[in-house]
């Protein structure tokens, strides 16, 4: 695996700041662009942890926050580029946890630890029950991938599915793109529904995406759904330099 165990566990807050504050063990840089011919270019962000760096916009970031602490009910999609400066990135316990914990797929799912791991980093989330802890009311059916919950005043408890956006020696299409976030998100709110032993206050489709191209391409598919399928799930769509990530056992 391409991922190893550290010790260190980082406790972090997003907050809007000027270039430079440290927000945990990552250090923020900001800058504006401004305008770009008649399109308006959004002041970006990079949460700069050094084995890792984490950009979005500005906006972004602050929807990210409001939407896993006080817009429950309404569902959200943001972009995020995640770019790994080492290629053993050191994971805190929760990450550590999902990668000692086979799933009920049977393999070790890298892109399940990085998963909790850019929202650890992000947000300071713990990990509460891996897959095979979660249990639901039916015996088939989709399932989530690991629950988690966010630290401070607003405490959210999570349901977390992990997808990978990838075509296998071909360009990933719209086509492609539809199938995928339909199905993830009709079985979110199928486990949703069947899980007896959490609670969620709502669930989170992390999609993993090759390319910038690629995750443009999901966000735009996800900004189409109808409300009936999107329910009130939180869609992270992070791009990230990382090979291993998609061409472990897929998921």
């Amino acid at each position: 695996t391409a991922l190893i165990h550290g010790a260190r566990e980082k406790k972090k807050n997003v907050r809007m700041m000027d270039a430079g504050t440290m927000v945990g063990a990552g250090r923020v840089w900001s800058w504006q662009t401004g305008l770009g011919g008649d399109r308006t270019i959004l002041p970006r962000i990079c949460l700069d942890f050094g084995d890792m760096a984490i950009h979005a916009s500005s906006e972004a970031i602050s929807e990210m926050t409001n939407g896993l602490h006080h817009n429950l009910n309404r569902s959200t999609v943001i972009c995020a580029n995640v770019n790994l400066r080492l290629f053993l990135p050191v994971l805190g316990r929760s990450a550590q946890r999902l990668l000692r914990t086979p799933n009920a797929g049977g393999s070790s799912v890298e892109s399940e630890a990085l998963s909790i791991e850019v929202l650890n980093r992000l947000f300071g989330v713990d990990l509460l029950k891996t897959e095979r802890e979660l249990r639901y009311t039916t015996l088939s059916g989709p399932i989530t991938d690991y629950s988690c919950q966010t630290t401070g005043k607003y405490r959210t408890t999570l349901g977390v599915s992990v997808t990978r956006a990838m075509a296998f020696r071909r360009r990933f299409t719209k086509q492609d793109a539809t199938k995928l976030v339909t199905k993830k998100l009709r079985g979110i709110l199928r486990s949703s529904q069947a899980v007896e032993n959490e609670t969620f206050d709502r669930q989170v489709l992390h999609i993993w995406t090759e390319s910038g191209a690629d995750a443009t391409v999901v966000r735009r598919v996800c900004s189409k759904l109808p409300e009936e399928i999107m329910g009130n799930t939180f869609i992270l769509i992070t791009s990230i330099n990382s090979k291993s990530v998609f061409f472990s056992n897929k998921k």
